[in-house]
């Protein structure tokens, strides 16, 4: 959504009230048990990621809590996620390269509610982030801005985590969609 917020906006007139993104390299390894379109819906969750994480490399999102600590403050808004537990000290001082712990959730499988992503300070904050353009200049990465809109703007209770899902996920290849597809008959 991030670089192409078209789909956002054509799904969302289209009706859809989520948009899953899935990496072409990344593959489910495992059934999906649960419909996770009613999960979401019958809890009202407004984003959906994959249970592994990590810390963010520090050359991706130079800059970024100094942006969202500036951000927040001039739209005087206080964060509704959990972002604050992420910080050291936990309060606005906290948001800096060294105060922030970087962790994050792997951006190659998310599933966004339309319905969070078009609230105005979402918005805001991921349109000025564009027009900045650390996006390419900085190389903010989509999970970097993704995850720090997670953390501003989504209580933790409005997150599921697929926890009984596998994916798989290989950057040498690149190819597992393709290859999947191959082996399903599809091309």
């Amino acid at each position: 959504c991030l670089v192409g917020s078209e789909m956002c906006i054509r799904d969302r007139a289209m009706g859809y009230p989520y948009l899953m993104q899935l990496d072409d390299d990344a593959v489910l390894n495992s059934h999906v048990e649960k419909n996770i379109v009613e999960v979401m819906n019958m809890n009202k969750y407004q984003m959906a990621v994959f249970h592994d994480s990590q810390d963010e490399i520090r050359e991706v999102i130079w800059g970024l809590p100094e942006f969202t600590r500036y951000w927040l403050t001039i739209n005087n808004f206080t964060p509704v996620g959990p972002l604050f537990k992420h910080l050291t000290p936990p309060n606005l001082n906290g948001l800096t390269m060294e105060g922030w712990d970087r962790h994050y959730y792997r951006g190659y499988a998310i599933i966004t509610s339309l319905e969070y992503w078009f609230q105005p300070n979402a918005q805001d904050f991921v349109t000025r982030v564009m027009r900045l353009g650390r996006d390419i200049e900085g190389r903010w990465q989509e999970q970097a801005v993704m995850n720090m809109m997670r953390l501003l703007f989504i209580p933790e209770d409005k997150l599921i985590r697929f926890n009984a899902v596998e994916f798989g996920h290989n950057r040498e290849d690149g190819r597992n969609f393709h290859n999947w597809c191959t082996r399903q008959g599809y091309t």
